[in-house]
């Protein structure tokens, strides 16, 4: 489907008096306010307002018309830019597209967007309510974005402001995927996806153009739900009326609830064995509705268990917290069973619409081959030896005929997942584990994660399982960062949490979050970087004041210099070093926070993690660094606020002499700075330059190196080799390593102490089989050069030592000087000087293909050891 706004020819109605229809007619876009802006037929304005606007050439287009050069309006009374909707919230899987152009010269606030599965609530005003949005500014910078946070952003090479340009976005499953002009600039997948809602059109105030809106099917996922049913549907409006959603055990139904509800209305399970049936022709149902993720559920489908303890998972308004899907096409009764926990149902989305093409049933196809070997032991019962039956014949249904199953792709997924859920009866049982926290060190996966966790059951023991680790994709490219690694026992999850942190680090300190104080126990982001570390971590605790001789630790003060530390209250949630607790002190002009370490003299990196916890309230502080008995500023007005409510601080320093270092946050406003976590680290990188077989004065090694520290990149003096031109360092040998450029950091050489070989690239012609060469000719062939011996033709290089090619050796540094190595096919007359297994070597005569030996009576002579 599709609307490309351009309602020219088409006509209405005329109302006449008293609201009658007449006989006559009028032109559609007359009557909906003319060329220079007429109503659309399916937008939803929530902000600005978009119109069906003839253009210079004939044509008409989508444009937003709150134009602040225009009309001197540059903002809304909710601080919200323009945003408009099409579509429905049944929408689930589809791929929408829309040209754009900029009516207005490129600024920071002109942009174009489109965004995918909106379902409104209280952030719809405003872009940052779309669950996803791919951002197209006027300057060419493209964003993506989930809920307003930024996940990805480039720029459009060559862009042309004045020019239409195409912003597509794709939305299957959990596959977030988006086009600029047809090419595609981001592929992500959401681990907690919104699953359904509207299209949503979106710019700045401005005059910005939309044209062309298609939206399409995704092969292979389902397009949209056939129902949508709002919870108090419990019977339809026949005569006498048909049972639609039943109810059984304890519930609570209200009505008259906000407007982000489904119909205003929810259910909510009041105690364990609440039901939820409905009875639908399709291949699975959605529940959707606001909850907290506390429900687990044996699901039911026509009768038959095929899923026992299923978590539910968090989730707002319009979106789903539980999904049934894969299920053989056709008639259906689905029972939800509430065994643990509370489920809202505000809606039930049925899968009644079948996707255009089935999707791929290989996944399905592997998982059944898997679960079919497993031999029953002590660990099923038998309901769990029968729900993995019924699982892998319902599997295996889909696998012998997709077409007729019907398999989508979201469907394929679930059959996978409960062929394994099933595979793990303990899985079935798992009520918790616990989360792990580790450290590594930067561009480094994580290596100590525990092959097993306790996990108690439902029947109140506790058994070790075996836990898989999911590290595919995992970033810990950025210091300080904190990434999440998901592990698996079957369907039971839980999550190890692992901090980042650069090699050299000497100091963490984790404000108040030891177990003396608010927290009650010792910050395991402490504990994990302690393990890493060992014994290069100085600080031995936490957190601690500094004063009674402390070597380092902690300072607060207000604006007259009086002590005043102010400990942040615990934060509930998932432990982070950075928002669960800290540090503030009073709200003045001039108070201040600090941090000190004692360091020996040498580079260092000083780094604080700074979070607001009441964001609502900008507070700005410039920052200070004090050594070497001076205050060094190395920041001014540094601002946290809504848009920015944490910063990491890190400041690079020569130190002269052993002594303290402080970081310090001085208020430029009446509001406190905020201080969460502080750092240290060492300078203890070093470089070394091996000019791997050329000749000159490689540069000088380089030690004390922070792991931030670039410029690597040097060129020496005087390098060359024969028939080779220099072409830049490498982490390897033969160049399959990292590459260094100008920026190129020390923490992407992955070693503490590297080396960098110098690359070379041959500048003589390479060799082809059908040329004829003649004596003196140089090549090169399989990354080595050749000259040639004597007139030759379709000989390969390097094929034998007898050959007409002799191959030219590279030079290496020895007993002073560089010299050649001995290659066998060379051809030495006497004098020559040649390295060879660490020695230097003189010809005494001709030689070829003789290695050179301390043997009597040989053409070699050893001159000595390089």
């Amino acid at each position: 489907m599709g609307d490309d706004f351009d309602y020219a020819g088409k006509t209405v109605p005329v109302i006449g008096p008293g609201g009658v229809v007449t006989d006559q007619t009028e032109s559609f876009i007359d009557s909906r306010g003319g060329d220079t802006g007429a109503i659309p037929l399916y937008t939803w304005d929530r902000n600005g307002a978009f119109e069906a606007v003839r253009t210079g050439d004939g044509n008409h287009v989508l444009r937003q018309q709150v134009d602040r050069a225009a009309t001197g309006v540059g903002g809304a009374w909710n601080s919200a830019d323009p945003i408009t909707g099409v579509g429905d919230l049944r929408w689930t899987n589809y791929q929408a597209g829309v040209d754009v152009r900029f009516d207005r010269a490129p600024a920071a606030d002109n942009y174009a967007a489109i965004g995918a599965r909106s379902t409104g609530g209280a952030s719809s005003h405003s872009l940052s309510g779309t669950p996803y949005a791919l951002r197209l500014g006027s300057d060419g910078t493209w964003q993506f974005r989930r809920t307003g946070t930024v996940i990805a952003s480039g720029t459009v090479a060559g862009f042309d402001a004045t020019a239409w340009h195409r912003l597509a976005i794709r939305v299957a499953g959990s596959q977030i995927t988006g086009f600029v002009d047809g090419d595609q600039v981001f592929d992500w997948t959401d681990g907690t996806p919104y699953l359904s809602g509207r299209v949503d059109l979106a710019s700045g105030f401005h005059h910005t153009g939309f044209d062309n809106l298609t939206i399409e099917r995704v092969p292979g996922h389902l397009p949209y739900y056939s129902e949508l049913l709002d919870n108090l549907e419990m019977t339809d409006l026949a005569d006498p009326p048909a049972t639609k959603l039943g109810y059984g055990g304890s519930w609570r139904h209200a009505n008259g609830g906000g407007m982000y509800e489904y119909q205003r209305s929810s259910s909510t399970s009041q105690a364990p064995g609440a039901t939820l049936a409905y009875t639908f022709t399709g291949s699975g149902i959605d529940v959707t509705g606001v909850n907290d993720g506390s429900a687990r559920l044996d699901v039911r489908v026509d009768g038959e268990l095929v899923a026992t303890n299923l978590p539910t998972r968090p989730a707002t308004n319009f979106q789903q917290t539980v999904a049934v899907r894969g299920l053989p096409w056709g008639p259906h009764t689905v029972t939800l069973e509430v065994i643990a926990g509370r489920l809202v149902a505000d809606a039930v989305g049925v899968l009644g619409v079948p996707s255009a093409e089935p999707a791929s049933s290989a996944a399905v196809g592997q998982a059944l081959t898997v679960a079919s070997r497993i031999e029953r032991t002590g660990d099923f019962t038998d309901q769990d030896w029968a729900l993995l039956q019924t699982t892998i014949a319902m599997a295996g249904r889909a696998v012998a005929d997709p077409v007729g199953y019907r398999l989508d792709d979201e469907g394929a997924r679930q059959l996978v997942s409960r062929l394994e859920s099933a595979s793990f009866p303990l899985a079935n049982r798992v009520v918790s584990m616990p989360q792990v926290w580790r450290a590594t060190y930067l561009g480094q996966p994580p290596v100590d994660l525990p092959a097993a966790l306790p996990a108690r059951l439902t029947d109140g023991t506790t058994r070790d399982l075996a836990v898989t680790w999911d590290l595919a994709g995992l970033d810990v490219s950025q210091a300080w960062t904190t990434v999440a690694v998901r592990g698996s026992h079957g369907a039971a999850t839980t999550t190890a949490w692992v901090e980042v942190v650069p090699t050299g680090l000497r100091y963490f300190a984790d404000v108040n979050a030891t177990a003396a104080g608010t927290l009650g126990y010792d910050s395991p982001a402490y504990a994990a970087v302690a393990e890493l570390v060992g014994d290069d971590l100085v600080n031995a605790v936490p957190d601690q004041v500094f004063d009674g001789g402390a070597t380092w630790g902690l300072g607060a003060h207000n604006a007259a210099g009086v002590r005043d530390i102010q400990y942040k209250g615990i934060v509930a949630g998932d432990y982070s070093k950075t928002t669960t607790t800290g540090v503030y002190t009073a709200n003045q002009v001039g108070a201040t926070l600090s941090y000190t370490f004692s360091l020996p003299a040498g580079r260092h990196t000083i780094v604080a993690g700074s979070h607001s916890w009441w964001p609502g309230s900008s507070r700005g502080y410039d920052v200070f660094l004090d050594y070497d008995g001076t205050a060094h500023q190395v920041g001014s007005q540094v601002t946290l606020d809504s848009a920015t409510p944490s910063r990491v601080l890190s400041y690079d320093i020569d130190l002269a002499a052993d002594g303290p270092v402080t970081i310090r946050l001085r208020a430029t406003n009446n509001q406190s700075p905020m201080l969460s976590w502080a750092a240290a680290v060492e300078g203890v990188h070093s470089v070394s330059y091996d000019l791997n077989g050329g000749i000159g004065t490689a540069p000088e090694a380089r030690s004390g190196l922070l792991w931030t520290d670039t410029g690597l990149d040097a060129q020496g003096t005087g390098l060359h080799r024969p028939a080779f031109e220099f072409t830049g360092w490498n982490t390897a040998v033969d160049g399959t390593g990292t590459a260094v450029t100008a920026t190129t950091a020390v923490s992407a050489l992955a070693q503490t102490a590297a080396t960098l070989y110098a690359q070379w690239a041959p500048v003589v012609p390479a060799w082809e089989s059908a040329l004829v060469y003649t004596e003196g000719d140089l090549v090169h062939h399989a990354g080595r050069v050749y000259q040639a011996q004597w007139w030759t033709r379709n000989q390969t290089p390097g094929s034998a030592a007898w050959d007409a090619w002799a191959e030219l050796g590279a030079h290496r540094h020895c007993a002073g000087g560089f010299h050649p190595e001995w290659t066998a096919s060379w051809i030495y007359t006497g004098g020559e000087t040649v390295v060879h297994a660490g020695q230097l070597w003189t010809a005494q005569w001709w030689t070829r293909n003789q290695q050179p030996a301390a043997a009597p009576g040989g053409p070699w002579k050893r001159i000595s050891a390089c």
